[in-house]
Parts: structure tokens; sequence; C-alpha cells
């Protein structure tokens, strides 16, 4: 069966993968994509490798574009879904569906106050910020304990220890329940992962 209108709300991999498959199985009805970043679809798995360390752009990690599969809205971010109207609601007005499919993706859960400087990294613009904070930072605190975070943690230590990086300090991957502290020594000198420490934060 053909959906009249079907709206995509995120504008990343999972959103593409959504409309690929609309259009694979026949699906040949309007398809509106909802996004609140300001460019169409990239990877963000380099954005904590090879654009984070400056040797690849993000227009390297970009994806192939919709085309004319989908009528892409850049910066549209949903703010609300009447269910009963069946729209979602966005700044420039209600845009209706009788399909709806929430592909926005998950962000980093915050554990620091409003007061505080605490970098996440999810967009470009996040990237390009850290980056730039690491230029200058004395030391990096990393939280988070998963496999992923450990894999990009190797490579962010890599990025420390180059040239250009001020980071002389400690950082720590917090898990939920133990925290492995990572030295970088003097000048970007690593010493690598030094232990764990017992903690209790989840992350």
């Amino acid at each position: 069966m053909t959906l009249r209108r079907v709206v995509v709300v995120g504008g990343s991999i999972a959103a593409l993968t959504v409309v690929s498959t609309l259009r694979a199985e026949g699906d040949d009805g309007a398809v509106t994509v909802l996004s609140d970043e300001d460019r169409p679809a990239y990877s963000r798995v380099p954005l904590s490798k090879a654009v984070l360390c400056g040797t690849e752009t993000v227009d390297d990690a970009s994806l192939a574009p919709l085309g004319e599969a989908a009528d892409l809205r850049l910066r549209t971010p949903a703010r609300g879904v009447d269910l009963r109207a069946r729209v979602v609601e966005t700044d420039g007005g209600p845009v209706p569906f009788d399909g709806l499919v929430i592909a926005s993706s998950a962000r980093a859960r915050r554990i620091g106050t409003p007061d505080q400087i605490e970098r996440t990294l999810r967009t470009h613009h996040d990237c390009r910020q850290l980056a730039t904070d690491l230029v200058s930072a004395s030391s990096v605190v990393i939280v988070g304990g998963s496999f992923l975070v450990l894999q990009r943690h190797s490579v962010w230590l890599s990025c420390l220890r180059g040239d250009g990086c001020g980071c002389s300090g400690v950082g720590f991957v917090v898990g939920e329940d133990r925290w492995a502290v990572h030295e970088v020594g003097a000048a970007g000198q690593g010493s690598g992962l030094c232990g764990w420490v017992g903690g209790g934060v989840g992350a």
C-alpha cells in the first residue's frame, strides 16, 4: 500500500535508509524529511575519528543525496506531533502526514550543570568546536564506557599526541561502575591506559 504523505523526522543515515526502503518497496507517495541540520545527511562516525583529527573533512563524510526521492527540509526541527490532526509541528507551520517515522537518532545524556562547559559530539558543528577546544585544552575528561567510546578514545589519544594540541593533562573514560584513567604526558607524549579506578558514574 502506498502512503500518500510520509514524514520522516531526522536527517541522518537512518532517515536516508527509510526513504530508500520506501522507494525500493514501491512506495511512490510524497516523502518529506525534516532535519534540524544545515546540510544534507553525512555519516557521524568519522566525526569522532578522521574529521576530528583533521585528516578528513565533513564533505568526505557526506552520504548519497536524496535527490528527487524526498523533499528535504533543512533547518526544520520538529517541535511536536499532533497525532489526532496527523501533523508534525515545525517553526514553518504544520506538516501533514498519513505515515510518520521518527529517525532523529540519539543524543548524549548530559551530566554537568548549566554553567559548565560540556561538549557532546553529534553534529559537524560539535566536531568543529571540539577540535578548536582541544588545541588549547590542558586536560580532557571523556564520559562513557561503551566499546565505541573506548574505540574512539584510542583515536583521540592519537590526536592529542599529535602536533597542535596543547593537552598535557589526564583524561578519564567513565564507565557505569569504573573509571579508566588515561594519561597524556607532557608535550603530548602519552602513556596510554594507566588503570581502572573505582567509580559509580553512569554514562
